[in-house]
């Protein structure tokens, strides 16, 4: 696709591979400026329910607009593909910079998770849970601004029919309870926030396998390592709060995210 052009838009990069389709750079030759484009194959997308739900994603995607979540510009269709178009992160993802620097001090992951905690509590104000937390769908901008992105996910609280349909997640992320194909709840997101959270602050996920299956078996039945033990200048109650994110059961964790956020701010202001 890279030289191509999608109706108004240049492929110029390829950026990587989401759970529906490729991510682009592209140059909005009207606008002349730079977006982010996710192309997905269209062919025979009638009776093709990933393709559905791309196309569902992608409207939701245009219709919520928050300041932390990642802003939708428009969806078309051109050569049998359906595209997105969206803000272009211009700092990447917290995923690549994790490559980098590893672990992060304790002033930046606060800043990010105050962030997310916002996108995060207008989304499930809206009956919604994302069910794909990672660093590869929090995008960094100029100015220090985090944004969740890949509303690919989304799906309503509660709806466990749906989990025939949509991808699975990512198996480091995901919460017991979606990996048994249970209903979410928002303490669904929180425990794969608290992963994220523990990987900024240790350098690694807390469950590391040679296959997927051995790592969803670790999220079912095996103990996270204490973050102190990885990082000792995590402070106690900082460690306590991500672990009790990491709980098995969903009852065990922060039942919303104002309870979350009100133990983690406290945690960090000590």
């Amino acid at each position: 696709m890279e030289g191509k052009r999608l109706g108004k838009y240049h492929i110029e990069k390829f950026i990587g591979r989401g759970s529906m389709g490729a991510v682009y750079k592209a140059r909005d030759l009207v606008k002349e400026e730079d977006v982010a484009i996710k192309i997905v194959e269209s062919k025979g997308w009638k009776k093709d329910r990933k393709i559905q739900h791309f196309l569902r994603s992608a409207k939701l995607t245009l219709i919520i607009h928050h300041p932390h979540l990642v802003k939708g510009l428009e969806m078309g269709r051109k050569w049998k593909r359906y595209y997105l178009a969206m803000e272009l992160a211009t700092r990447g993802s917290l995923a690549n910079y994790l490559k980098e620097k590893m672990k992060l001090p304790l002033e930046e992951v606060y800043n990010i998770v105050r962030q997310i905690i916002r996108a995060l509590h207008f989304i499930h104000g809206k009956g919604i849970i994302h069910r794909d937390i990672k660093p590869s769908n929090i995008l960094l901008f100029d100015n220090d601004v985090v944004k969740l992105s890949d509303f690919d996910l989304f799906h309503p609280s509660g709806r466990k029919d749906l989990h025939k349909v949509l991808p699975k997640g990512t198996p480091h992320y995901m919460a017991p309870e979606q990996i048994k194909g249970e209903p979410l709840t928002p303490a669904s997101d929180i425990y794969s926030l608290g992963v994220t959270i523990y990987q900024m602050l240790s350098g690694e996920p807390p469950y590391k396998g040679t296959s997927t299956e051995e790592i969803l078996i670790k999220h079912l039945n095996f103990s996270p390592t204490p973050l102190r033990k990885l990082n000792p200048d995590i402070p106690p109650e900082v460690e306590d709060c991500i672990m009790k994110c990491l709980e098995k059961e969903p009852h065990k964790r922060y039942s919303n995210l104002s309870e979350f956020w009100e133990v983690f701010h406290k945690a960090f202001q000590r």
